[in-house]
């Protein structure tokens, strides 16, 4: 009879573990068949509390029907085990924001961490600033605002201060870094558009605030 009990009690342990997670192993593939990306998602570059239990995908660009499913623990932390070899990967909201992009295929990678929300500061000056009068016109674009003017004569060489959240999207770079490859702000004086200076800037989350000098 104990035996007969036992059985039951084993068969009816087992019913349960179908339909829970307490027999649930993580399902690695063979070593020499992928790629391990991994890293924790965070909430932002002055608040590490974790993006826990989210959901993102990854895949191979123009390969979206092949996109991976992932998901962070408790901790923000995820692990991919990915066979793309291409040269643009992204991490993404499935229908959302991109999380990095431009990751490198065919090897594995540690991100560290990802910053989900952030904010770029750039400040704008024009070096000529005192030369500048009344009848002199800063033209200047501001993402996400567009066109810009600041007429003369200025006190100082700051034109503006401009604050990016969530710009664009993270770009991973084999140095470990994340910024996207350099983007121009142009500026020219008055009407003479066949003058116009541009100066780069660098989506560096988590950098430090980025000054623009302009100085035809």
């Amino acid at each position: 009879m104990s035996n007969i009990k036992i059985i039951t009690a084993a068969f009816f342990i087992g019913l349960l573990c179908l339909n829970s997670d307490c027999n649930k192993v993580e399902e690695i593939p063979p070593v020499n068949e992928f790629f391990i990306l991994e890293g924790r998602l965070v909430n932002s570059c002055t608040d590490n509390t974790p993006k826990k239990n989210w959901n993102f995908i990854c895949y191979e660009d123009n390969n979206y029907l092949g996109r991976l499913e992932v998901k962070t623990d408790s901790n923000g932390y995820f692990r991919i085990y990915s066979k793309f070899k291409g040269k643009n990967i992204f991490l993404k909201e499935d229908g959302g924001k991109i999380l990095l992009y431009k990751i490198p295929g065919g090897k594995s990678l540690n991100f560290g961490e990802i910053a989900y929300n952030y904010k770029i500061i750039i400040n704008i000056k024009y070096h000529n600033f005192s030369k500048l009068t009344i009848n002199d016109t800063l033209n200047y674009y501001v993402p996400n605002k567009g066109y810009q003017k600041k007429i003369g004569p200025l006190q100082n060489d700051l034109i503006s201060i401009v604050e990016i959240n969530n710009e664009a999207c993270n770009y991973y770079s084999n140095n470990s870094s994340y910024s996207l490859s350099e983007v121009s702000l142009p500026m020219w004086l008055n009407s003479n558009t066949n003058q116009i200076q541009s100066k780069r800037y660098q989506i560096m989350p988590c950098g430090i605030n980025q000054d623009l000098v302009f100085d035809f």
